[in-house]
């Protein structure tokens, strides 16, 4: 058991170093400013037929448009 459960707490840390970590949610255009390019972000989890996921994929400006807030879902971190 104590094997498992250490296994389990350095899988955790190998995917929060990696980029993933428990969703957020960002509510303003600058929080999505701060986000790394390659973040992934989410919106009406809540509605299956009605999810939105974007990547944000420059810091050119392109993200300013999207509505929020947002769910972040995953940001790079390590992973190669």
């Amino acid at each position: 058991m104590n094997t498992c459960t250490r296994e389990c707490h350095l899988a955790a840390a190998a995917l929060q170093n990696a980029g993933w970590s428990k969703p957020r949610t960002v509510n303003s255009i600058e929080e999505l400013d701060a986000l790394p390019i390659g973040s992934v972000l989410a919106r009406n989890l809540d509605d299956p037929e009605d999810i939105d996921v974007y990547v944000k994929r420059s810091d050119l400006g392109g993200h300013r448009h999207l509505p929020t807030p947002l769910v972040v879902l995953f940001t790079p971190g390590d992973a190669g």
